[in-house]
């Protein structure tokens, strides 16, 4: 399930059109861009599909934008976040995924949602 944060925001503040989407252990972020104070800092014309394992353990993930596209971070009881992707430009989504699921379908997927 997805749960939308929206944030106001314009293309002198700041500005996304990607929105997500789930399809089983898939997440989908559609086209569109990531806009900085009238600069475009992200754009893309193609979905991006981010596929899911089933974890072994209760897992945090983190999807971030940056300016050579979108990165996965994990952390779990025994690990910690990975390291933020050079050049990274916002946090789009984050959830956590209980051991063993199958997919995404009972799963809290935070998303912003700045228009």
């Amino acid at each position: 399930m997805l749960q939308t944060i929206n944030i106001e925001g314009s293309e002198w503040t700041t500005l996304c059109t990607l929105t997500a989407s789930v399809n089983g252990s898939t997440l989908t972020f559609s086209p569109g861009k990531y806009i900085n104070a009238g600069t475009t800092r992200y754009e893309t014309t193609d979905s991006i599909n981010l596929d899911i394992s089933t974890p072994k353990v209760d897992t945090d993930y983190q999807v971030w934008l940056a300016e050579d596209g979108l990165h996965v971070l994990t952390k779990t009881v025994d690990t910690e976040f990975g390291d933020l992707p050079d050049n990274y430009i916002d946090l789009l989504a984050w959830f956590t995924m209980p051991a063993a699921s199958i997919d995404l379908s009972n799963v809290t997927i935070n998303v912003k949602k700045i228009s």
